[in-house]
């Protein structure tokens, strides 16, 4: 799956961190479509006249966003470990349905990592973000977790390439 030795460009062969970025962002942009499908409610109910706040809309909008660029990276990183597209699926299933469950196992593990676990769930800073929070906290982690799982994805096809 190296696409650098079958790609030329004006300036030889494309790095593999442009297939992964070009690859992310295409996914990314079309959950950003999806979403932006989701504006004809908005519109309808700002047309309505009633009180609307804006500002928990918009950050609504915005912590969807992040978790679908969040969700696209595990499902980039997942492409990248196989060569078998449902294989593929089935690990970035795996891997999504982890970070979203993490915040619904807190009873079952002990008070003194509870605070972490939640920490790592996706749930617990998507819910900051919904209630019109915006909190660095919450765009360091998602920002954080995006660039790890493409850092995996570029570290996964650069050791694949020289084997």
């Amino acid at each position: 799956m190296d696409f650098c030795n079958y790609y030329p460009c004006s300036n030889g062969y494309f790095n593999t961190y442009e297939f992964v970025l070009g690859k992310f962002l295409a996914g990314f942009f079309l959950i950003l479509i999806g979403l932006g499908a989701t504006a004809i409610h908005f519109i309808t109910l700002a047309s309505v006249g009633t009180n609307v706040d804006y500002g928990a809309i918009f950050s609504g909008y915005l912590g969807l966003a992040l978790m679908g660029a969040m969700y696209t990276a595990v499902g980039t990183y997942a492409s990248s470990v196989t060569d078998n597209q449902v294989v593929a699926f089935i690990i970035g299933v795996f891997l999504v349905l982890v970070f979203y469950m993490l915040d619904k196992t807190l009873v079952f593990v002990p008070h003194s990592i509870a605070g972490i676990i939640q920490f790592l769930a996706v749930d617990y800073h998507l819910s900051n973000i919904s209630r019109g929070v915006i909190d660095s906290r919450n765009l360091i982690y998602f920002f954080s977790v995006i660039g790890f799982f493409i850092f995996l994805t570029i570290q996964t096809l650069e050791v694949r390439r020289w084997k």
